[in-house]
């Protein structure tokens, strides 16, 4: 049997799946205007299929959205790491860790909330992220 794959007929499916609000595929809607392979590189449209799939709960577009935010120091950066690290986001409780670690997007350093974020990414996460392991260690070491 051939089983290829119709790019065109799956990237179809996908648009009609996220025009009727599915959140995975907006997500992978956004990525695919963000890579620009199968489709052409579109920032505005990016970024609104994010923002759609992020308040339908999708916590990897949240953490994206936080992002993509972070890197034009926008104040929705936070927003949006707090929600996906709300949701068990591995990466998002690992940032989130960093942040309240070096006092960050305004947030108060807080050994206490860095320990807790970053102990919980490490847990959920079983690759471990170096960085993430060395903020947990680093709160441990502080709090004595």
């Amino acid at each position: 049997h051939d089983f290829s794959l119709d790019e065109k007929k799956g990237l179809k499916l996908i648009e009609e799946a996220a025009d009727q609000c599915d959140p995975d595929a907006l997500f992978m809607l956004a990525l695919e205007y963000n890579i620009g392979e199968k489709l052409e590189r579109d920032e505005s449209k990016y970024v609104h299929c994010l923002k759609e799939a992020a308040y339908l709960g999708h916590p990897d577009a949240q953490l994206q959205l936080a992002l993509t935010y972070h890197e034009f120091n926008n104040e929705n950066s936070l927003h949006y790491i707090t929600v996906a690290a709300s949701q068990g986001n591995a990466k998002a409780c690992g940032m989130l860790g960093h942040y309240f670690l070096n006092a960050y997007c305004g947030l108060t350093n807080s050994l206490i909330l860095a320990k807790h974020y970053s102990e919980k990414s490490l847990e959920e996460d079983e690759e471990g992220d170096p960085l993430f392991t060395y903020n947990f260690s680093c709160a441990l070491l502080q709090l004595g």
